[in-house]
């Protein structure tokens, strides 16, 4: 099992104690995870939420997420998610994962 996380500082939502947390789970794991942080820039906002499980088998599946993990969001939040599966070489699977590589990238903008 392999994690690879990108956060952002967007509008200073992330609690530093979560990055904390995440910081140590890449130095326990070092081997099995990584992590970087997006800076905005001027102009740029950051607000993606995506999850990405890639199975041995050469499958995909991926989460695109509207919503907040917050109790109000849950609860009485108008939110939007789709869930896309299929194999790891299909179109839209496929963009996903250049995204992703490319916003991993340090200064993306």
């Amino acid at each position: 099992v392999r994690l690879r996380l990108l956060t952002g500082d967007y509008l200073d939502v992330t609690e530093p104690h979560a990055l904390q947390r995440i910081l140590y789970w890449t130095e326990e794991y070092r081997d099995r995870a990584a992590v970087r942080v997006f800076q905005a820039g001027a102009g740029h906002g950051f607000h993606p939420k995506a999850y990405v499980l890639h199975r041995e088998y050469a499958s995909t599946t991926a989460y695109i997420r509207s919503s907040n993990l917050t109790q109000p969001a849950v609860r009485r939040g108008i939110e939007w998610n789709l869930r896309l599966h299929g194999l790891s070489g299909e179109p839209q699977l496929q963009a996903i994962g250049e995204e992703f590589e490319a916003l991993s990238r340090p200064n993306p903008h």
